[in-house]
């Protein structure tokens, strides 16, 4: 499933985004903790409180996404939000749900209220999307779902992306880095050991070298590196 959350104030653009008509449904499906059994009062509840506080972005607004040509129950939709709730730490607190139906697909929207009514104080949320990402797995693996790339521990980012200083060197025309970018991503995935590697980065005119404040480089015929090699499995691989 994926989960995408943030802190955020605002509660009555939030109540008007949720509540839309370009959803071919829309499902208030619980409504927790507040006096108003609407969107709108509700986060305005919650506004009000704040106002007690120095906490300005005050509700903490979720979005549940299955992935494409997949459905998920509600109850297992509870289930993640109940789960979620628990590991950020907002057991309890003022909570609404909403479903909704769009193009064919369902998803679900949580928003909870940060603000602790007894102690009027905002609820710290450590680290929410580390613990989302981890918490996202489980339901592609209970349901045996193709886990997305970037998911798993230990895999790498997009080696295709720019880092700052190569977008600088590109822009002054110093050398084609999305070019060479391309031909280490396509050395790398067609590649099943170093050996192998090597050789196919070779055929582009690149050398593996080991770095000096890295495992391993690519460098051309003018020692010019390129610093693509992150993660376990290309120092496991080299090693």
């Amino acid at each position: 499933m994926i989960l995408k959350g943030n802190q955020r104030g605002h509660g009555a653009e939030l109540a008007l985004h949720l509540m839309k008509d370009e959803n071919e449904h829309i499902e208030v499906a619980g409504m927790r903790g507040f006096i108003s059994d609407n969107l709108m009062d509700a986060f305005q509840e919650i506004q009000a409180i704040s106002r007690s506080t120095r906490c300005q972005k005050y509700l903490y607004s979720l979005s549940l996404n299955p992935p494409v040509g997949e459905s998920v129950s509600k109850s297992d939709f509870l289930d993640a939000i109940n789960s979620i709730e628990e590991t950020l730490g907002l057991m309890g607190q003022p909570r609404s749900v909403v479903f909704h139906t769009k193009e064919g697909r369902t998803h679900r929207h949580a928003v909870w209220s940060r603000v602790d009514i007894a102690s009027l104080k905002a609820i710290k949320l450590t680290y929410p999307k580390r613990k989302l990402k981890a918490l996202s797995l489980e339901p592609f693996i209970k349901h045996s779902w193709e886990i997305p790339n970037g998911f798993l521990p230990g895999q790498e980012a997009n080696p295709i992306n720019y880092t700052y200083q190569e977008y600088l060197e590109a822009k002054r025309g110093k050398n084609q880095t999305q070019i060479i970018k391309h031909q280490i991503k396509t050395a790398w995935t067609g590649s099943d050991n170093k050996q192998s590697f090597e050789a196919a980065l070779e055929r582009s005119s690149l050398f593996l070298a080991r770095g000096n404040r890295r495992g391993f480089v690519a460098v051309d015929y003018l020692s010019q590196e390129y610093k693509h090699f992150r993660g376990h499995n290309l120092r496991n691989a080299c090693y």
